[in-house]
């Protein structure tokens, strides 16, 4: 894989009133079994609101309801175990989705993924062995200035926003999930910028969109 200029990457996020969509298209990834809402401003849908997903089998005449077999909120994506009928239409019916905006001043985010692992190491065992438990991931994000975007979060006690981690804006790789703000530090150096470090976990599940 080729290297990726970090000055490409960016950082993009989302909280607050979510807004309703009505019978979105969905587009076929061209496996048959991946589906993405097509209005890139409504990809990022609130999980508080089930979303509603219809199939047509008669080139849009008629729709019906059907649960496809994973809902990606973030992202707004839906999934099937098999490959469906190229010539079936699929779209959301109904949902909700947050309007994510470009973050201001920044300048470096990371990102750690875990999985928890547990000990079941047995009397008489010369190494340990260990069983596979959650997954899970935490980062940090720098900011140079200060604004009240993600302090709101935190004293509000909600303190949820839905991230989009950019690796590159040319090629729309990103890392995506709700996150949970955990901490805001403030650092004002006497010859220098005022800086902003916002530490958040991710909620649920952390998903990689190759793009666009």
């Amino acid at each position: 894989m080729a290297a990726i200029n970090g000055h490409a990457a960016q950082l993009l996020a989302a909280s607050g009133t979510s807004t309703t969509f009505t019978d979105e298209q969905m587009d076929d990834a061209g496996d048959h079994k991946t589906y993405t809402i097509h209005t890139a401003a409504h990809r990022y849908w609130d999980d508080g609101t089930a979303v509603v997903i219809q199939e047509s089998q008669d080139s849009g005449s008629t729709w019906n309801a059907i649960t496809p077999t994973a809902v990606q909120y973030p992202g707004g994506i839906i999934t099937f175990s098999v490959a469906r009928n190229a010539t079936y239409l699929y779209r959301a019916h109904s949902g909700k989705y947050f309007t994510i905006t470009t973050c201001g001043g920044g300048h470096e985010w990371d990102l750690t993924s875990a999985l928890d692992t547990y000990d079941v190491t047995e009397f008489g065992q010369g190494f340990h062995s260990y069983i596979a438990g959650l997954n899970g991931g935490s980062g940090t994000i720098d900011r140079f200035w200060v604004d009240q975007y993600f302090w709101t979060l935190v004293s509000s006690g909600s303190a949820r926003a839905i991230l989009a981690l950019y690796l590159s804006t040319t090629s729309g790789q990103r890392y995506e999930g709700y996150a949970f703000i955990k901490q805001i530090g403030n650092k004002t150096p006497v010859a220098g910028v005022v800086e902003e470090t916002v530490q958040f976990t991710i909620d649920k599940t952390l998903y990689f969109n190759p793009g666009p």
